[in-house]
């Protein structure tokens, strides 16, 4: 897939969150990033032929499919135990599961 900044991996990690919720039918009305930057050209009313574009499109599309009613920015110390869940995700090669208790990496965080 190669090297992306931040921004665009934002968008690629919302649209297979969209797709996933797609494919498994989960319904929920909004959704919420990091980037306030994100958020304002999800919204925006022009749309433009990058990479870029064509993600926001498909987001746009996917948003409308899962019926996602508000996308908005959430700070990153608000949003800690999601981010802490996401950079072990990446940096992991097991399958987790949790049912019962919350992971050990972020049982002291909530």
């Amino acid at each position: 897939m190669g090297l992306f900044f931040a921004e665009v991996e934002e968008y690629i990690a919302l649209r297979e969150d969209l797709m996933l919720a797609k494919h498994l039918q989960v319904p929920f009305q909004w959704v919420e990033v990091e980037a306030s930057n994100v958020i304002s050209r999800i919204y925006a009313k022009d749309s433009s032929l990058d990479v870029v574009g064509c993600i926001i499109d498909d987001i746009k599309s996917l948003c409308a499919e899962v019926r996602v009613v508000k996308c908005h920015a959430i700070p990153r110390d608000r949003n800690i135990v999601p981010h802490t869940l996401a950079a072990r995700a990446v940096s992991s090669y097991e399958d987790d599961l949790w049912l019962d208790a919350r992971p050990f990496c972020v049982s002291s965080l909530s």
